[in-house]
């Protein structure tokens, strides 16, 4: 477990120093969230899981500013649909595709637990 802000440092601090695994993201920042996502579809051998990926959580207005994470509540909303679908390339953080979806190098499936876990497996590590 890494107790430390890895916002501008997660190849560094994460993914070059550790022998490939699975990442648990628990936090809400929208540059942390951006940016281990972006790392990690960077290879193909880390799993991603991130949590409150469930579309309840998710609120498409929100309107608190990205750099400032204190504000972020049940009531603002989360951000992490609204990333994922930046990432991924969908104009809307509560399009339903973004629940189960392909990349060419990953796949991406939100699962349907009460916050929503969000799973991010490389297609190099998927069997046949």
């Amino acid at each position: 477990m890494i107790l430390c802000d890895v916002t501008d440092s997660v190849e560094q601090d994460i993914l070059d120093s550790y022998a490939p695994g699975i990442i648990y993201l628990d936090a809400h920042p929208w540059q942390l969230l951006k940016n281990v996502i972006a790392a990690v579809l960077c290879r193909d051998d880390w799993l991603l899981v991130i949590h409150d990926c469930s579309p309840i959580l998710c609120n498409p207005d929100m309107t608190i500013p990205k750099d400032e994470p204190s504000l972020i509540t049940a009531r603002t909303g989360h951000w992490e649909r609204h990333v994922l679908a930046e990432v991924f390339g969908l104009d809307d953080p509560l399009d339903p595709r973004l629940n189960e979806l392909e990349t060419e190098t990953h796949r991406l499936r939100v699962f349907g637990t009460q916050h929503g876990l969000g799973v991010v497996v490389p297609k190099a590590l998927i069997s046949a």
